[in-house]
C-alpha cells in the first residue's frame, strides 16, 4: 500500500516464517490487511476533523510520516499544503483513506473519504451504500455504482 506522494511504498505483508529450531511462526502478513509500516515509515490514523491521534482498531483518516515523503507538488503550494500536515515535528502525508491499525500494527483499508456524501448533516460512505443495496440485487446481472449529486436548491 502507498501513494506516489509517500515514494511510494509504505505498508507491506511480507510471507511469514517458521523457524524450526524455536517453533516460532514469525508473522508478517494478515489476511484483509495492507501489511505493517516499512522500517522508517509512520502510519497515524486520526479523527479527520481535528487531526486527534485515535484508539487501536478505531477506524480513522490514515496519515502517512516519514523522510520518504515527498516535499510537494511541483509549482502548486496550496494543493501541498492542502495533503501535508505537520504535528510534533513530523511531515505526514493525508492520504484521504479510511481505515485502522490492529493490535499487532497492521494497517487495514476500509474506505475512501472523498467516497462520502453530506446527506442531512451526516457523512454516508458511498461504499457502505453499495454493499447494502447489493444485498438486495444480483450483480451478476446489474452493475452499479453511487454517486453524490450537489442538491441544486441548496
Amino acid at each position: 500500500y502507498g501513494a506516489t506522494e509517500t515514494t511510494p511504498v509504505a505498508s507491506v505483508n511480507l510471507p511469514n516464517r517458521f523457524d524450526a529450531d524455536y517453533w516460532i511462526v514469525h508473522r508478517a502478513s494478515k489476511e484483509g490487511s495492507v501489511g505493517m509500516p516499512l522500517p522508517g515509515t509512520a502510519v497515524r490514523i486520526v479523527d479527520p476533523n481535528t487531526y486527534e491521534t485515535l484508539k487501536t482498531n478505531e477506524d480513522g483518516l490514515i496519515l502517512i510520516g516519514g523522510h520518504q515523503v515527498m516535499v510537494g507538488y511541483l509549482n502548486n503550494k496550496e494543493k501541498t499544503d492542502e495533503v501535508i500536515k505537520e504535528i510534533d515535528g513530523i511531515r505526514w502525508y493525508n492520504t484521504g483513506d479510511k481505515g485502522h491499525l490492529d493490535e499487532d500494527g497492521f494497517l487495514y483499508i476500509v474506505d475512501r473519504y472523498s467516497r462520502f456524501a453530506k446527506i442531512g448533516g451526516e457523512m454516508i460512505s458511498l461504499g457502505a451504500l453499495e454493499e447494502e443495496i447489493a444485498k438486495f440485487i444480483d450483480t451478476n446481472i446489474v452493475k452499479f455504482c453511487t454517486v453524490a449529486l450537489e442538491d441544486e436548491k441548496k
